[in-house]
């Protein structure tokens, strides 16, 4: 008898799963064009796949999964998995072209929050994090020990502490998008030497975070230091997903 119960308890557990969780197929298109090598991303599981020549793609999703899609030159595209997306055992994708920018307009966006981040302001903040953070015996963090050049920190640190972390009232309070953020603070020799990620990967990184819900909450604290671990940790997930 316990044995019959325990099958029954079995199929109970499958059946379930089978509703929630499948690999399912689908196709990117624009205006009925096949969209190849097109990374699709499953940022609840973190895995990613990318279409064939057809523009067709398996994944497996459960319900409430977010489904992502950036492409340059394209409206990002955003799905969470209902279940009627499983039943269906099908995503047909959509992409859009993104309207085209104005340069005045681009370089009036780019250069609003200007704050160019060089290598002296990361030995910085570096060393503000050394003084601020206990060190845990036997575990590695990442940084390189005696890597910074304290001679050339020179004077002036506590001038540049307040404005890297944002005394202003009135910068505080400006609504500033996170990927606007990341323009103007962080230039692509951070992504490539800091992150270690791929110069072509840069741009998809950036929508990755955006994404996080947690980059809406550094936003609200313009918080320098946490933006740049958030980074630095957002780096190791996406490198993972992307095999590198």
């Amino acid at each position: 008898m316990k044995i019959y119960y325990f099958f029954i308890l079995l199929f109970f557990i499958q059946n379930v799963s089978s509703q929630t969780e499948k690999v399912i197929s689908g196709k990117v298109v624009n205006d009925n064009f096949s969209m190849a090598k097109v990374d699709v991303i499953n940022f609840t599981q973190n895995t990613l796949v990318v279409t064939n020549s057809n523009g067709e793609f398996k994944i497996k999703v459960a319900v409430g999964d977010k489904i992502l899609i950036f492409v340059n030159e394209f409206n990002n595209y955003k799905l969470i998995i209902a279940q009627k997306d499983i039943d269906a055992n099908w995503l047909q994708i959509n992409l859009s072209k993104m309207p085209i920018e104005l340069d005045e307009v681009k370089v009036a966006n780019k250069f609003k929050y200007k704050n160019i981040v060089s290598q002296e302001d990361i030995d910085k903040i570096t060393v503000a994090k050394e003084i601020s953070t206990p060190k845990v015996v036997g575990v590695y963090d990442g940084r390189t020990p005696n890597g910074v050049d304290f001679v050339r920190m020179g004077k002036g640190v506590s001038k540049f502490v307040k404005s890297l972390f944002g005394d202003d009232d009135d910068k505080k309070n400006e609504k500033v998008r996170f990927i606007d953020y990341l323009e103007s603070n962080f230039d692509k020799d951070f992504y490539v030497k800091t992150l270690k990620l791929k110069e072509e990967d840069i741009t998809i990184f950036k929508e990755y975070c955006d994404v996080d819900a947690q980059s809406s909450v550094l936003m609200k604290e313009m918080e320098y230091l946490r933006i740049y671990e958030f980074l630095i940790a957002k780096s190791d997930a996406f490198k993972k997903m992307r095999n590198y």
